[in-house]
C-alpha cells in the first residue's frame, strides 16, 4: 500500500514539473520525458492494483465467503443431518454410531469423524466446542481438526492434523509413506518446523474457538475464547503446499466411551471458507458463479 500511495506521488510530480518546463534548450525533451515517467508509474501502478492480492497472498488472506457451515441448531437427531449450507454429512470411525445432535451441539460416544463434500480446497477451517465433565478417569479423550486428501477406497493420504484436549493440543503433518494411507495409524512427522505439544489451559463448560488457517506451506492456528485470542500456533512445512487438501474433518475422539473419560467433547458450530481470488479476473469469475440465475 505504501508503494502504490509513492507511485501515485511521483506520478503526480512528473505531472507537474512537465508542464512548468519553460521553453528553452530541451524543453520538449524534458517535458516528454516527464509525460514518460508519468505514465510508466501509472502503468506499474496498475499493475500492483491488479495484483496487489495476490502480492499479499500470506497467512492473514482475507475469505471470501463460507464454503460450509453448520451450528446443528435443530432437533436432535442421530447422525447429522444436512447443513444450512446445504452440505449433507457423512460420519466415519468406530464411534459413527453414536454421533449426533443433541440441544444444538454434535456428539458422539466413542471416535468419529464428521465430514463433508466441498467444491473447492478451504484456506481454512475451525468451529466453536466446549467440554463437560465425563464419568471417569480417562485422559486420552479430545478433539482434531483434519484438512486431508481424499484418496482411493475412502482412504485419507496426506493431511494436516490438530488435535487437542482441554490441557494440550499437536499439529502434525501425515503423509501417505508414514500411514500407509490408514487413518488409525497415527504416525506424526517429525519435521523440526512443526512444534510439539502445545499447552493449553480449557476450562470446562466454557466455549472456545479454534481456527486452522492453510496458505501455501504456512499453516497458522488460533485458540479464541469470546472472540479474543488466547494460544496461536505457527508451523511451516514445504511439503504442506503440496497438498491439495480438500477433505475438512471435524473429529471427537473418545476412546474408552464418555462414561470413562475425564471429559466429553462437543462441536457447537463449524466452519470451512474459501480463499480470497488472487486477482480481479478471478474476483469476477468466482461473482459470476456466485451469482443467482
Amino acid at each position: 500500500m505504501v508503494l502504490i500511495v509513492l507511485l501515485i506521488v511521483v506520478a503526480v510530480v512528473c505531472l507537474i514539473a512537465a508542464g512548468r518546463v519553460t521553453d528553452g534548450d530541451g524543453a520538449t525533451a524534458l517535458k516528454v520525458l516527464g509525460i514518460l515517467a508519468a505514465i510508466g508509474a501509472g502503468l506499474l501502478l496498475l499493475f500492483l492494483i491488479l495484483n496487489e492480492a495476490d502480492v499479499n497472498s500470506d497467512i492473514g488472506a482475507v475469505v471470501a465467503g463460507p464454503l460450509a457451515f453448520d451450528d446443528f441448531e435443530r432437533p436432535d437427531q442421530t447422525g447429522l443431518g444436512t447443513s444450512p449450507t446445504g452440505q449433507a454429512w457423512s460420519i466415519t470411525g468406530a464411534g459413527a454410531a453414536t454421533a449426533a445432535i443433541v440441544s444444538g451441539r454434535y456428539v458422539n460416544d466413542g471416535n468419529s469423524y464428521a465430514t463433508v463434500d466441498l467444491s473447492e480446497p478451504p484456506v481454512k477451517i475451525g468451529g466453536k466446542f466446549s467440554f463437560v465433565a465425563g464419568g471417569g478417569a480417562d485422559t486420552t479423550a479430545g478433539m482434531a481438526l483434519i484438512l486431508a486428501f481424499q484418496g482411493g477406497a475412502g482412504l485419507l493420504n496426506d493431511m494436516v492434523h490438530l488435535f487437542f484436549d482441554y490441557d494440550s493440543c499437536r499439529l502434525s503433518l501425515w503423509t501417505s509413506a508414514a500411514t500407509g494411507n490408514a487413518v488409525a495409524v497415527d504416525s506424526e512427522m517429525a519435521a523440526p518446523s512443526f512444534p510439539a505439544d502445545t499447552v493449553l489451559a480449557l476450562t470446562p463448560g466454557v466455549e472456545y474457538e479454534v481456527q486452522m488457517t492453510i496458505v501455501d506451506d504456512q499453516v497458522h492456528v488460533e485458540f479464541l475464547q469470546a472472540g479474543t485470542v488466547i494460544r496461536v500456533i505457527e508451523a511451516s512445512d514445504p511439503r504442506v503446499s503440496t497438498l491439495v487438501g480438500s477433505t475438512p474433518i471435524w473429529q471427537i475422539r473418545s476412546p474408552v466411551g464418555n462414561a470413562g473419560s475425564l471429559y466429553q467433547y462437543r462441536w457447537h458450530e463449524v466452519n470451512a471458507v474459501r480463499r480470497q481470488p488472487a486477482t480481479i479476473e478471478e474476483e469476477l469469475q468466482a461473482t459470476r458463479s456466485h451469482r443467482r440465475p
